[in-house]
């Protein structure tokens, strides 16, 4: 095996589960044009968090299979996905696709509806990058807490430049929200760090961040605008990897008895919150908005939330079946092999 797992931790469960929530509502929002709310968005923030968090648990010891199996995880339902979903839109909405497009999204080149698809690149970029990244948390070790946080502060900065000069339209700040907490929990694991002192790092630096940001705005144009522009991306996944660690350690005190309903909220939302993520967005934007079904506002919405479970819940079901039915072509494969002497 390549990847050891962990048990699963309830107050990820939960982020997990509101994190979903808040991306399904913000998507709303926009469709009712409560524009002052988009701060929901910092749901897909805190997805990142979580796998970065989660991720540096994981003991890798095998590189190549590991980025395979992380790949695949994303992939293959994102593609099952496209597979099914586009010929709806050739057959129900033919102007808001092409050939050329439908092609495309097999690049991760979002259709009009689809336009979430974003964080799909992201997700690959930081799975890429985790072994190299494992291997060299692994040696931060040696240093005391001082040196590290200098190191973890070099470390953005390179890969800022790095994305900036070679990956076009590519947003470093987002990869900051998988870095950051990947680095801080994987020196947690080793007892090199507390959470209190992680606490005492972050808080007093968003209160800072949330005092001055606002002020600046103002005072700075033309080229260095752009800094506060770049500054104020930063910030915001800040706010969001802070906002993390913060309610991680709220959430761990929550104790829930396993036939409670939220219990099996959050086990429907571990087990298919990626692949809510991948269809909710089309019910909600254009073409396939759904808003006359009802009357009433809640009822249609209460509709939409029921499709989306469905979707995602199916989605995943026919990516596990194909999957094993691969797995089991597969195995039928090599037994031939070696049964006919060609596997050497």
């Amino acid at each position: 095996m390549g990847i050891k797992h962990q048990e699963k931790d309830l107050s990820i469960s939960i982020m997990r589960f509101i994190s979903m929530c808040m991306i399904v509502a913000y998507h709303f929002f926009l469709r009712y044009d409560y524009d002052s709310l988009g701060w929901f968005a910092s749901g897909v923030n805190v997805f990142l968090c979580i796998s970065g968090f989660l991720y540096a648990k994981k003991d890798i010891s095998d590189d190549i299979n590991f980025i395979r199996r992380s790949f695949k995880k994303i992939l293959f339902d994102y593609y099952i996905y496209i597979i099914l979903l586009i010929p709806f839109y050739f057959l129900f909405a033919p102007d808001y696709i092409n050939i050329k497009q439908a092609v495309a999204t097999f690049f991760f080149v979002s259709l009009v509806g689809l336009e979430h698809f974003w964080f799909i690149p992201y997700m690959l970029a930081c799975y890429a990058i985790t072994p190299l990244l494992s291997k060299f948390c692994a040696k931060l070790h040696r240093f005391d807490n001082r040196q590290f946080l200098g190191i973890l502060i070099c470390t953005m900065a390179v890969i800022e430049i790095i994305l900036t000069l070679f990956i076009e339209r590519f947003d470093p700040s987002r990869i900051f929200c998988y870095v950051l907490p990947f680095m801080i929990s994987h020196r947690l694991q080793s007892s090199k760090l507390t959470m209190k002192t992680v606490l005492m790092w972050l808080i007093p630096i968003c209160l800072i961040l949330a005092v001055f940001m606002p002020g600046v705005t103002s005072q700075l144009e033309g080229y260095f605008s752009a800094i506060y522009g770049k500054i104020f991306k930063y910030s915001i996944s800040f706010f969001g990897v802070t906002g993390f660690f913060i309610f991680y350690e709220i959430f761990k005190k929550i104790k829930l008895n396993e036939s409670s309903i939220m219990r099996k909220l959050l086990s429907f939302s571990d087990k298919y919150s990626y692949d809510v993520y991948l269809t909710h967005h089309v019910y909600i934007g254009k073409p396939f908005w759904i808003s006359t079904i009802f009357e009433s506002v809640f009822l249609n919405i209460t509709f939409i939330l029921i499709l989306i479970a469905i979707s995602g819940w199916l989605l995943k079901s026919i990516a596990n079946r194909l999957s094993k039915a691969f797995r089991k072509l597969q195995g039928n494969a090599i037994s031939k092999d070696v049964n006919t002497g060609l596997s050497g």
